[in-house]
């Protein structure tokens, strides 16, 4: 079978293994990132495109992911929408054995036609949230110098006099006391 894929395409493609044994090795995007050596170089021979890059592919087991679950998985690492997922909910939530996830990166700017061995299927092509680059309207900005800060200082605080009264009292009777 053969998959056609037009040129900038922003879709991630996700295909099926049904035979690990004839598989392509097991990697993801942490697992590229703890040993860059570990990328699989047979996914361009598998899919007969020696121009896709296997730095952007991840195959793994779903059953790596079951607490998550495909779906939810798509969604957080590869911003699919809900209800995108929501459509494909039949066929990624009957998937186990492994699976390819090819992004943009794997497949290049070209048109690719990928052409899959009987035990690759392809099972969706989905596109990722587009991002929002609607012109925001900037809030005003005052570019008036602020006044300078003085820095705080705490007020004097004077002796009521009645306290001047009572200490000159104590320190009289206790001299009076000695002096007797």
């Amino acid at each position: 079978m053969n998959l056609s894929i037009p040129a900038h395409d922003t879709r991630i493609h996700i295909f099926a293994v049904s035979d690990t044994d004839t598989g392509p090795e097991r990697q993801t995007f942490l697992s590229q990132l703890e040993d860059p050596s570990a990328v699989d170089t047979t996914l361009p021979m598998l899919f007969d495109h020696p121009a896709l890059d296997p730095t952007g592919a991840e195959v793994f087991a779903v059953a790596d992911i079951a607490g998550m679950g495909l779906r939810s998985y798509l969604q957080e690492a590869y911003d699919i929408a809900p209800e995108v997922l929501a459509q494909s909910k039949a066929r990624l939530d009957g998937l186990g054995g492994d699976v390819i996830i090819l992004t943009p990166r794997a497949l290049g700017r070209a048109e690719v036609t990928l052409h899959m061995p009987a035990h690759i299927r392809h099972i969706a092509s989905l596109a990722p949230i587009p991002a929002d680059t609607a012109p925001r309207e900037m809030p005003e900005v005052d570019l008036t110098p602020a006044a300078p800060k003085t820095p705080f200082v705490p007020p004097r605080r004077t002796p009521q006099p009645w306290v001047i009264i009572v200490v000159a009292v104590i320190l009289l009777l206790i001299w009076l006391g000695q002096g007797g």
